[in-house]
C-alpha cells in the first residue's frame, strides 16, 4: 500500500496527513516527528517517542493504516 501525504496549511507545527485516512505525522522539532490518529476533533499521539525522520514515521504508520483500511466494511452480501 503506497501512502500519500498531504501537507496541512492550518496547523501550528509542520503537519502531513495520510491522504484518505485519519492518521498523520507532525514535526515538532528538528529531527523529531510524532505520529497521530484523529478521532473527530481529538488528536491521539500513537507513541511516546518521536522519530528522527518523516520516512521512519511513515514506515511506522503504514501497517496501522493498512489494518485500518482492511477493517472498513465496503459491501455486505447475503
Amino acid at each position: 500500500m503506497e501512502l500519500q501525504l498531504r501537507k496541512s496549511l492550518n496547523d501550528v507545527w509542520e503537519t502531513h496527513y495520510v491522504f484518505g485516512y485519519p492518521f498523520g505525522i507532525e514535526k515538532i522539532a528538528p529531527r523529531d516527528y510524532v505520529v497521530f490518529r484523529e478521532f473527530g476533533s481529538r488528536r491521539i499521539y500513537l507513541r511516546e517517542d518521536g522519530f528522527t525522520s518523516k520516512e521512519q514515521a511513515l514506515a511506522f504508520l503504514a501497517p496501522m493504516v493498512e489494518k485500518y483500511s482492511n477493517s472498513i466494511i465496503t459491501a455486505i452480501t447475503a
